[in-house]
């Protein structure tokens, strides 16, 4: 039988995941958020028409990196990843608002990067209440 860890009969909110496919999230997670780094912080290719299609790319973005993130390190508690993503996402706002590049930084923005945390958080709790039911 392949190891997992953590152990989910003493974590019952762990995302058991064998070593191998840990690590190869861990590669896909540092990528992806490189590249969300990258794309936030250059000046933008085109402008940001009218409607919220900017704050959906945020929303998925997060929601993402989240995903990938607790696949990549399922010993770290959902909550200690989502605060650094919330920190993250809350950096890369400062930096736009601070860099004059055409970038504006936003509270909207945040909130969008916010809910895309949030929602596989609250996904995964209502499978693992489903699934002990």
């Amino acid at each position: 039988m392949t190891q997992t860890y953590p152990d989910p009969q003493r974590f019952p909110l762990s995302r058991p995941v064998t070593p191998r496919l840990s690590h190869v999230f861990k590669v896909i997670f540092i990528l992806a958020m490189t590249i969300l780094i990258f794309e936030s912080l250059i000046p933008p290719l085109y402008a940001s028409g009218p409607g919220y299609h900017d704050k959906l790319l945020h929303f998925c973005a997060y929601g993402v990196l989240m995903v990938l993130g607790a696949i990549a390190y399922p010993a770290v508690r959902l909550l200690i990843l989502a605060l650094m993503l919330f920190c993250l996402g809350g950096g890369i706002e400062l930096a736009q608002s601070l860099m004059g590049q055409g970038r504006d930084g936003s509270w909207a923005d945040q909130f969008a990067n916010s809910c895309g945390i949030a929602l596989p958080i609250i996904l995964w709790i209502g499978f693992v209440r489903l699934r002990r039911v």
